[in-house]
């Protein structure tokens, strides 16, 4: 029979694995591999999402009271300009996909309480409605393969795949051959969807940073991403006026 202390211990284990999951599906990611974004999204809802038949490794381990906060993705960007807050844009005009998107990794953070950074805070709209982190990781989790795949996806997970409201671009060419992709069509980035999980797992890494998760880390020798800590870092309380 499994005692309380040999769960929590088990939650701990977890926790240090899917930690390092995170580690090593972004150290993948920035390698090109950015298919690892579902196995990000699977990390981050086995971390943070409850449900009426789901309990967080973050709620087994008492790790997500009021007190308990995520370093978000500093976010003053609203309406169709949102994703400028989370990614940087890359060009490459010999490609197939002439627009990408990359996570930002900025190192300015906003201190949330785990729901509201979870399930609270809007990181953008659709059709009338606000969509958040848990949002965007179900979809990932629930319909786009991360754990199920759906023959039907959400209209606002659709939506963030085409990036039809971001940066695009129209080229023409006059060179013999054809190009890599439509010649004299908008180009949008197509891969905003993964690059904010990306996005996401960095938020998620410089809180485990920060705070001292109690995780056991198995470092990766080429990683060479500079995390907040207590040592580096000055947490400032931010008034409301």
């Amino acid at each position: 029979m499994t005692t309380a202390g040999d769960a929590d211990a088990r939650f701990r284990r977890l926790l240090s694995s899917h930690v390092g999951f995170l580690k090593r599906s972004c150290w993948l990611f920035d390698q090109g591999h950015e298919d690892e974004a579902l196995r990000i999204a699977t990390s981050l809802r086995v971390l943070f999402h409850d449900s009426r038949h789901a309990t967080s490794l973050l709620t087994h381990l008492g790790m997500n009271g009021p007190d308990a906060i995520v370093l978000g993705t500093e976010h003053n960007r609203h309406g169709p300009d949102w994703w400028m807050d989370f990614f940087v844009v890359h060009l490459d005009l010999n490609g197939p996909d002439p627009l990408r998107v990359a996570a930002s990794c900025a190192q300015r953070y906003t201190g949330r309480p785990v729901a509201d950074w979870w399930s609270g805070e809007t990181l953008f709209s659709y059709d009338g409605t606000d969509y958040t982190r848990r949002a965007v990781v179900r979809a990932m989790t629930d319909q786009d393969g991360g754990a199920h795949v759906d023959a039907v996806l959400a209209g606002f997970y659709e939506s963030l795949m085409r990036h039809g409201e971001g940066l695009s671009i129209v080229a023409e060419f006059e060179r013999l051959g054809a190009t890599s992709f439509d010649n004299g069509v908008p180009q949008y980035a197509r891969n905003a969807h993964l690059a904010l999980m990306r996005q996401l797992a960095h938020e998620v890494l410089a809180t485990v940073s920060y705070f001292e998760w109690p995780v056991q880390d198995s470092p990766i020798v080429p990683w060479t991403t500079r995390y907040p800590t207590k040592a580096n870092a000055t947490m400032t309380p931010q008034v409301d006026r």
